[in-house]
């Protein structure tokens, strides 16, 4: 079983892999599409999606960190 770190570390990844997937689109070139034309609205939900994520591990670690052991 994963720790809370463990998945603060995973949402750390995913928001950082996020921005990473979100640069690399913006410096391709594609033709215009109503898919392509979505791309920075989903990179910016995705993005803002896994900080809020990662924050709110953060807050459970924080909370639970006395109760345990």
């Amino acid at each position: 079983m994963k720790t809370l770190e463990d998945l603060h570390r995973d949402a750390l990844f995913l928001h950082a892999f996020a921005q990473g997937v979100e640069e690399l689109f913006d410096t391709i070139k594609t033709e215009s599409s109503p898919a392509s034309n979505a791309m920075p609205a989903f990179f910016e939900s995705l993005i803002e999606r896994a900080s809020r994520l990662q924050g709110d591990i953060e807050a459970l670690d924080e909370a639970t960190r006395g109760t345990r052991k």
